[in-house]
């Protein structure tokens, strides 16, 4: 049988010269050195051995002896060329194991990647459905005139995702208690796109012709380009979406109630979102209804003389009858509104 090593050689070890060796002729080398001496040995004993014949032994006793010598050298160099490639496969084997990635961790069963699931320390409570959250509906942006100063400021003062994911909750939060409270009833309101436009004026907003649930706030490019100082933009901006943003969600009482009682409500929820501008201020005014911020005070007055909630059930009583001056706030407070007003005014002209 022939031995070879079968397969690439590594950089630092070298072939033996000769190629291929034959392990039993270093068995068969030892063989002809036994028996070529043997035969010196008992021809010298013939007196008829002729010298040409002892010549001619002593000459392949030589032979056979460089022969033997050759085979053992190539049987030497063959060991150490065994004893390289086994040194190198184990040092490569130890560099494997050195640098083989560890396999990962398997997660334990009370993980969960997608989150679905809590760890089961927690309480159970966590693993009810929240259903005291407020949805938001679908909520768009669209900007009639990139090139705008206005533009250019509204997108360098806001983010319109928080704008109006932010205030329609504060809007939702302040008009109604928590979704499944039948106390108060949320109008399904299904869409608000906010329309930056160069128009006259500041803001307005309106429901689709074929749908009112869908809502439109149409806001100016240029009141947003003129706002000042610059450090009144972001806090502007806020403000003015989110007045509109109750006109999206509030009720009207059939459309009968007073323009200033819907744009005080409005105003309200502005106030209470601590997005009131430095310019508002409680003033004497001859009439309740004279709207925005004048008839949130006015509000505000109410909802800390009858508790928290006032406002709330003023929007739900628009919600469910149409609105009559008359009959509508002494079903609330079992006193009409100019009486309400009056008490109101004195509060004002006594803090003077």
């Amino acid at each position: 049988m022939h031995y070879r090593y079968h397969g690439c050689l590594p950089w630092n070890v070298k072939r033996p010269i000769g190629g291929m060796l034959s392990l039993p002729r270093v068995h068969l080398s030892l063989s002809h050195l036994h028996l070529s001496l043997s035969r010196l040995h008992l021809y010298p004993s013939r007196a008829q051995l002729s010298s040409f014949h002892l010549q001619l032994y002593l000459s392949h006793l030589y032979l056979y002896i460089s022969h033997f010598h050759s085979s053992l050298s190539q049987f030497n160099s063959l060991s150490s060329y065994i004893l390289q490639i086994s040194k190198v496969h184990r040092q490569q084997n130890i560099i494997n194991a050195m640098t083989r990635i560890a396999e990962p961790t398997p997660l334990p069963p009370s993980a969960h990647i997608n989150g679905t699931e809590k760890h089961q320390d927690q309480p159970q409570d966590e693993h009810k459905d929240n259903l005291d959250t407020f949805s938001v509906p679908n909520i768009q942006l669209q900007i009639r005139d990139l090139k705008h100063p206005g533009s250019k400021r509204f997108l360098g003062a806001v983010n319109a995702t928080d704008l109006l994911t932010t205030g329609t909750l504060n809007v939702l939060k302040l008009l109604y208690n928590t979704p499944p409270n039948p106390e108060t009833t949320v109008p399904p309101t299904s869409s608000v796109t906010l329309v930056l436009e160069d128009m006259p004026g500041v803001a307005y907003t309106v429901g689709h012709n074929d749908n009112n649930n869908i809502k439109e706030i149409h806001f100016s490019l240029s009141y947003i380009a003129q706002i000042n100082p610059p450090t009144r933009v972001a806090p502007e901006i806020n403000g003015v979406v989110t007045h509109e943003l109750v006109h999206c969600f509030q009720y009207n009482g059939f459309g009968a109630a007073p323009g200033g009682l819907i744009e005080g409500i409005a105003d309200w929820v502005r106030l209470h979102a601590n997005l009131a501008p430095p310019h508002w201020k409680q003033e004497v005014k001859p009439n309740w209804d004279a709207g925005y911020q004048h008839t949130a005070y006015f509000l505000e007055y109410l909802e800390k003389l009858y508790g928290q909630g006032t406002v709330r059930r003023i929007n739900e009583k628009l919600r469910v009858s149409r609105y009559a001056e008359d009959t509508f706030w002494p079903g609330l407070f079992g006193r009409k509104v100019k009486d309400l007003f009056a008490d109101y005014t004195k509060t004002l002209q006594h803090a003077v």
